[in-house]
């Protein structure tokens, strides 16, 4: 079989998992706002695992083009059917994949740039809003959403993302994205972090990724 067609098979594989397990969990009742954000979540760390898909499966940046635009237009339709409490980060996910790819095609990048950014938007943001929810007590200075504890868990995160899957010169190269990183995730308004995030550890990964 093509590994295109593999791609896509697998990319619907992948999303039809996670989406089922946060179906699972939404449908027990009282939805709580805790389970509804450990179902939003589930979905955000899963499918962004997709990387591995991506950078293993396509060999043209067509096919992961239509997954990604499938993906933004399904999620838009899914969060419509939500009522008031409406979160577009799912949304906005795959935009910020789109970009990437847009990026690395027109020259400035490589696919292990977008792996850094991919992989440190989903674990970082997934795992410091419910790390944020059930012990975040201290916002961050000047916002009214982050906590202290949420916004130190997408540094920690990030930092062990990058030095996983990137290769730089020094640790201070690595200590500074995870920095910035943090400062976009706990400041940018109107949840576009999901976009700016993982731009920016793109960008950053770019400038100091030796492999970059």
């Amino acid at each position: 079989m093509d590994k295109n067609i593999s791609g896509i098979i697998y990319s619907a594989v992948l999303i039809a998992f996670f989406g089922g397990i946060a179906l699972l969990i939404k449908r027990k009742k009282p939805l709580s706002d805790m389970r509804r954000e450990v179902a939003r979540k589930i979905v955000h760390i899963g499918v962004s695992n997709w990387y591995f898909i991506y950078a293993s499966c396509f060999t043209t940046w067509v096919y992961p083009v239509c997954v990604l635009l499938f993906m933004t237009v399904v999620n838009y339709f899914v969060e419509l059917k939500t009522g008031s409490r409406r979160s577009w980060g799912t949304v906005y996910f795959p935009i910020s994949i789109l970009l990437m790819i847009a990026l690395k095609e027109a020259g400035f990048g490589t696919t292990l740039c977008i792996g850094c950014g991919l992989l440190g938007m989903g674990y970082a943001d997934g795992v410091s809003a419910l790390v944020g929810m059930r012990f975040g007590k201290r916002k961050m200075f000047c916002s009214s959403r982050k906590s202290i504890i949420g916004s130190l868990c997408v540094f920690v995160i990030t930092f062990a993302v990058l030095m996983i899957m990137g290769s730089f010169s020094t640790v201070w190269e690595v200590l500074l994205i995870c920095f910035v990183t943090m400062l976009f995730e706990a400041y940018t308004p109107l949840g576009l972090d999901n976009i700016t995030v993982p731009l920016v550890i793109y960008i950053l990964c770019v400038v100091f990724m030796k492999t970059a």
